[in-house]
């Protein structure tokens, strides 16, 4: 459990500053926007983000004893799936 939530604050740290470079004008912008790969890589974030928040809701219904921080842990996938789809 504690593996499963080393590799989950790691990969939201990594998304975040992963989507913290920002385009500096409206050419970069227009080439983030049709870049093949950035849209790959956001379908595929939010399949991870959304599996991981079902898979946390999850546990905290097989296991009270952790449910407060599962469902802190679900919550913050879906939050990070929201903003992947916006």
């Amino acid at each position: 459990m504690l593996r499963l939530l080393c590799i989950s604050i790691f990969l939201v740290i990594f998304y975040l500053v992963f989507t913290a470079a920002q385009p500096r004008n409206a050419k970069e912008m227009q080439n983030m926007i049709h870049n093949e790969h950035a849209r790959a890589l956001d379908k595929r974030l939010l399949s991870i983000f959304e599996t991981k928040a079902q898979e946390f809701a999850k546990y905290s219904d097989e296991n009270p004893k952790t449910a407060s921080i599962t469902l802190m842990i679900a919550g913050l996938y879906k939050d990070l799936a929201l903003i992947v789809k916006a």
